[in-house]
């Protein structure tokens, strides 16, 4: 069964998982401890439902990294209304990390396994920061993963292609040279990556809302701000 899981969702694009606990051959808690252990399906949401009403049943399900859980009898209305915000809650949770600065995926992920996968990939990407030349293709080798995998498990995490990905991360080290250092802007652009000022301050602005030299202009008021205070 979980096989057949994981095959399906390296095919087609699953956003989330629906299961009863009681079931034949494989119930419902062992069904997600292999979804959410299997690097293929663990950043999938699972909702187990049951008609055990108890305490332990339900600290069973969290353990084996059930998202949610719900307890039968329940109407379709509440089904529809969990899913519809574990849904929102992940998509929002992936806007802020394209849109801020720091590089702590943590509140991204949801099993130890996309933990490691999107720490590799961000260390990936930092080891590289200053290459013109790295992009996705030598992100997938660095990574162990093919492109279609590297792909589906990136945006499924994250919201965002590898590139996109390569990018966020680029940008978000150029925030902290930004905040942190004297370096000029061309010299944050070159060590970051980016094939011209021009193209950087364009990307930046997209990703921050700012240019980066009022990104560091803000930056420095801040700084001189609290410490007044």
């Amino acid at each position: 069964m979980a096989a057949r899981l994981a095959s399906t969702a390296r095919k087609d694009y699953i956003m989330l998982i629906v299961s009863d606990v009681m079931m034949p051959i494989m119930d419902g808690m062992e069904l997600c401890r292999r979804v959410k252990t299997d690097e293929n399906t663990s950043h999938l949401p699972v909702i187990l439902l049951t008609a055990k009403t108890g305490d332990e049943s339900r600290l069973e399900g969290y353990k084996m990294g059930a998202d949610s859980y719900l307890t039968k009898p329940f109407s379709m209305a509440v089904l529809q209304s969990r899913i519809k915000h574990l849904l929102e809650q992940r998509q929002s949770q992936q806007q802020q990390f394209q849109h801020d600065n720091s590089c702590d995926a943590t509140p991204l992920t949801h099993s130890p396994f996309d933990e490691e996968f999107l720490a590799r990939g961000i260390k990936a990407v930092q080891n590289h920061l200053s290459d013109k030349a790295y992009g996705v293709n030598q992100f997938s080798d660095d990574m162990c993963a093919s492109r279609m995998t590297l792909y589906r498990k990136i945006h499924a995490i994250t919201g965002q292609s590898p590139s996109e990905f390569i990018t966020t991360i680029r940008l978000k080290h150029a925030a902290h040279l930004l905040e942190t250092s004297t370096l000029s802007i061309a010299l944050v652009s070159e060590h970051t990556g980016f094939s011209s000022p021009s193209f950087f301050a364009k990307q930046f602005a997209k990703m921050f809302g700012c240019l980066p030299k009022d990104y560091r202009g803000l930056s420095e008021y801040k700084e001189r701000n609290t410490k007044f205070n």
